[in-house]
């Protein structure tokens, strides 16, 4: 498989191999080093759960820790209980903003941003939901893009810029 070729190749090449919490962890601590090789995994889980689990599979075999984020409609809680025993991060692909303007027909930025609340409380709800159910400790998330959101020109993380729902969240 050409992802077991790249990942051998980078690690020929010194390449260290980290989660994006990892990686932020080193690098509030000062322990990322100038000049250094870091091979930061990120894994969106769209849609392709089967891909994910090879992806997975040859990650173990190699000793390599990956973040896997996954979507409302993507979670699978057993492989992510799994990621998270190895000390990978399996974590959630956010789109409240996007999915709520969905649902309620809004066309407009002024408006998303005016059901803002309400919306952050969904993305709350949803990550109590997923640590609840799958016994992990949601530390990062990760913005899916959809077409909403080019339309009405507003990204997802304007949910997560909130600083005291972060907190909040831990």
């Amino acid at each position: 498989m050409e992802y077991q070729r790249l990942l051998e190749k980078s690690l020929r090449l010194g390449y260290k191999h980290l989660s994006v919490i990892d990686f932020f962890h080193r690098l509030e601590a000062g322990k990322i080093s100038k000049g250094g090789r870091y091979f930061i995994h990120r894994h969106d889980i769209d849609t392709d759960i089967r891909t994910a689990k090879k992806m997975f599979s040859i990650e173990k075999a190699l000793g390599i820790k990956a973040t896997y984020y996954f979507r409302l409609s993507t979670l699978d809680y057993a492989l992510m209980k799994e990621i998270s025993e190895y000390g990978s991060e399996a974590s959630y692909h956010f789109e409240e903003l996007a999915s709520y303007c969905k649902m309620n027909h809004i066309k407009s930025k002024k408006e998303a941003l005016e059901n803002l609340d309400e919306i952050k409380s969904i993305f709350k709800n949803n990550v109590a939901m997923i640590e609840k159910e799958s016994s992990i400790k949601i530390q990062s998330v990760a913005s899916h893009g959809d077409f909403v959101n080019r339309e009405l020109d507003i990204i997802n993380n304007v949910v997560t810029n909130d600083l005291s729902l972060r907190r909040g969240l831990g």
